[in-house]
């Protein structure tokens, strides 16, 4: 535990310099004291702890949590370490505690460990912290990691650590895995072969609940102001770099378009209205809109929590994410379920198997250049039915059921 604190102390020493404007920032400082020193009282009764890093991993926990609560009487606390994942936590899930992470160093996992009491520790995707692992398992507090992944990205740098990492790996009592490819590679990092479970992706799971909720496609253009706009193409979840990539081409899209742009960072709006506006074209934010969406120009969807709606009333689907191999694409599960034709980059290992299935269906349209951009979107704007429904839904069914898999692994744990 000693090693990695003061390695810690170390690299914040060294990246003190890039973070000094975020320290001045009184905001900022309140976070770091939370992570340091939770915001949670002492709990008698045991309760469940699960973690999640950021937006969307805490949306794809919504219906596993709803489901965990049906199965046990535990109070659960989960913990989140970005803001905005902390924000949406708190409003997605009002009725149970929800705190920031806790920084990984020893005194204060200990302090959050103390106050929160818990049984379980329940980590999403991929969070292996040195001393939140150690001190836990030191206490007998059992660990699972569920919907687990190594991308391609991070099993290029654990490899380099592995001698460090492994013994950390080697602690967790369960690993429920989204698919069998992702088997190896926790093996190699340490996990026993025993302790490994494929369950599936949980987001399939969440995806078919959310869209069984849905409205249809003409009451959400009514809802959002659009009845009238004709053929609507959704770029979804964008990155600067898939930006750069459609946004030369815009003028040209909007021929046959109505187009609406969510950026994965809301935050970005306003820097990607003028970059638009450098492209000569017109666009306005959502959230100034009002009563009434204006005829001319393209919509930028500043708001948060709406995307799965958009994806349902659009014609096509551009997936963001995918042409930078650092992001590895974004949520394919979701404009599966809802059967929308989908266009995008070339990475999407975030989504490997279910992105691999939908490319060979035919339903994923993987983009090389700006004028297959213009191509395939006019193709697909002439389908007056779309012919490839069955393929897309089956892709997400024949992956679901990773709640219940993870459930039925857990349950003896926790009752």
């Amino acid at each position: 535990m000693y090693l990695f604190n003061i390695l810690y102390l170390i690299s914040i020493i060294l990246l003190a310099p890039l973070y000094l404007k975020k320290l001045l920032n009184k905001k900022y400082r309140n976070i770091i004291k939370k992570r340091l020193f939770p915001d949670i009282k002492f709990s008698e009764k045991k309760r469940i702890w699960i973690h999640a890093v950021s937006v969307g991993e805490v949306k794809g926990l919504e219906r596993f949590i709803g489901e965990l609560k049906k199965k046990t009487d535990q109070n659960i606390v989960l913990s989140v370490t970005t803001l905005t994942g902390f924000d949406i936590a708190k409003k997605i899930f009002p009725d149970i505690d929800v705190i920031n992470s806790p920084l990984d160093f020893s005194f204060a996992v200990k302090k959050f460990t103390k106050l929160i009491n818990p049984k379980i520790l329940i980590l999403n995707e991929l969070e292996i912290w040195p001393n939140w692992i150690m001190i836990l398992k030191r206490r007998k507090i059992p660990i699972f990691l569920i919907n687990g992944r190594i991308s391609d990205k991070a099993f290029v740098r654990y490899k380099k650590f592995l001698f460090l990492l492994k013994p950390f790996f080697r602690k967790l009592s369960k690993v429920m895995i989204q698919g069998d490819w992702y088997k190896d590679r926790f093996t190699m990092m340490g996990v026993p072969v025993k302790n490994i479970i494929s369950c599936g992706n949980i987001k399939a799971d969440e995806a078919i609940a959310a869209a069984k909720v849905l409205p249809s496609s003409e009451k959400l253009r009514k809802d959002f102001k659009l009845g009238d706009k004709g053929k609507i193409l959704v770029f979804a979840s964008t990155h600067i770099d898939d930006e750069n990539f459609f946004l030369p081409v815009l003028n040209e899209l909007l021929k046959t378009f109505f187009i609406i742009i969510a950026p994965r960072h809301t935050k970005r709006s306003e820097s990607l209205k003028k970059r638009i506006s450098d492209h000569g074209v017109n666009s306005f934010l959502y959230s100034q809109t009002g009563k009434d969406i204006p005829n001319d120009g393209i919509m930028i969807f500043d708001e948060m929590g709406y995307l799965m709606k958009l994806m349902k009333l659009s014609d096509i689907v551009f997936m963001g994410g995918g042409f930078d191999r650092s992001v590895g694409g974004h949520n394919l599960y979701e404009p599966a379920i809802l059967s929308k034709p989908i266009i995008g980059g070339p990475h999407f290992s975030n989504f490997p198997d279910i992105g691999s299935a939908l490319v060979k269906a035919g339903v994923f349209r993987v983009l090389k250049s700006q004028e297959e951009l213009l191509r395939i979107s006019y193709e697909l704007s002439l389908l007056r039915n779309y012919e490839l429904i069955a393929d897309e839904k089956n892709a997400v069914f024949s992956r679901s059921g990773a709640i219940e898999c993870i459930i039925g692994q857990i349950e003896e744990f926790i009752n």
